[in-house]
């Protein structure tokens, strides 16, 4: 919220084993960040980080983790300067039920330590 106007928003979960698989851990796993068009360049991912960083720390996790589309390069190079490491691309099967953005199945995975 900014000026009682909401400008972002987002979820977290603290597990993700449909996209993470093998490597998936407790952490705080950022999902479904939207900011909308009046709150573009106000750089809330980075807001959205530094809560994150404070939240984690405070409930005793170690990582924060985010994934995007496998070879979205622009938004991959943004959050790595943002301060993530990216981990590996992975692909999933889409199974009926899940979320529609899961259904190309190409992810890449970033992580960043506390």
């Amino acid at each position: 919220m900014a000026d009682d106007v909401i400008v972002g928003t987002f979820c977290l979960t603290f597990s993700d084993p449909e996209i993470w698989q093998e490597l998936n851990a407790a952490a705080v796993y950022i999902h479904r960040i939207a900011t909308g068009q009046h709150a573009r360049g106000l750089n809330l991912v980075k807001h959205i980080i530094t809560w994150a960083k404070e939240y984690a720390r405070e409930n005793n996790f170690e990582l924060i983790r985010i994934d995007t589309g496998a070879g979205n390069d622009r938004l991959i190079n943004y959050y790595i300067n943002c301060g993530f490491t990216f981990i590996k691309d992975t692909r999933i099967l889409y199974e009926e039920g899940m979320p529609l953005h899961y259904k190309d199945g190409a992810f890449a995975l970033l992580e960043m330590g506390i």
